[in-house]
């Protein structure tokens, strides 16, 4: 007769359940309310989670020093730095990636030259209101 581990037991209820609730869109954490579109905790589970992550890591040191290693052992794998996929050559990113990033950037550079825009129109109506008096 096989022996019975608790543990192992709970560890694979709790897994089952988890899944369950985010199969159907319900906070895995508290199971009362549903989660955030797109996501798997609730409003309140998300904040207390936020900040219990503050409290042990105030600067995000932790995390800086996590995704360093993660993106130096993907480059030394060959993979995409981002994903994980096998890279385009001469690049650390996936082609995937590449284009996500290349589109990131570009809607950068056209925000930044809206907002310059902006401030030049701005800039002349309050000139030419100045001289209107």
């Amino acid at each position: 007769m096989g022996s019975f581990n608790r543990q192992e037991y709970i560890r694979q209820y709790n897994r089952e359940r988890r899944n369950h609730y985010r199969a159907h869109g319900i906070c895995y954490n508290c199971g009362e309310v549903y989660a955030e579109p797109g996501r798997v905790l609730c409003k309140t589970c998300a904040r207390k989670n936020q900040a219990r992550a503050k409290r042990s890591d105030p600067d995000g040191e932790k995390h800086k020093q996590y995704l360093k290693a993660l993106r130096d052992g993907r480059r030394a794998a060959g993979l995409c730095i981002d994903c994980g996929r096998p890279v385009l050559e001469g690049f650390t990113r996936c082609a995937k990636c590449v284009e996500k990033r290349r589109e990131s950037t570009r809607m950068y550079k056209l925000r930044i030259k809206i907002r310059r825009q902006n401030e030049q129109e701005r800039k002349r109506l309050i000139h030419e209101g100045l001289r209107k008096d």
